[in-house]
């Protein structure tokens, strides 16, 4: 199954995008060794959702966002430092009594 960019879009998490993004200057657009600019924020993160969202190789990655697979893998291993960072007090909690008990 592929999942497009307009998918994404309207994901409820954007907010996790702009954090993200605001978060580290990996994610910002700069030009690369000739000048051209380099892959944007959206589709580096789009390619790590893809990677964790469906349990794919980095290799798999070029076709939904066509970004080198070593970009994609220093792009992957930014976001997961970034989302710790940014969101880890919010969401990466220690689970409470109440929900244990629910498992």
């Amino acid at each position: 199954m592929k999942s497009s960019l307009g998918e994404f879009l309207r994901c409820p998490n954007i907010h996790i995008v702009v954090g993200v993004e605001a978060h580290d200057d990996q994610f910002r657009q700069r030009p690369n060794l000739v000048g051209l600019l380099g892959a944007v924020a959206l589709h580096k993160l789009v390619g790590s959702f893809h990677i964790l969202a469906h349990d794919v190789r980095v290799d798999s990655v070029d076709e939904v966002v066509r970004i080198a697979k070593s970009t994609m893998i220093e792009a992957f291993h930014h976001f997961v430092r970034a989302v710790v960072a940014v969101f880890g007090k919010q969401y990466l909690r220690a689970p409470n009594v109440e929900e244990t008990l629910k498992y």
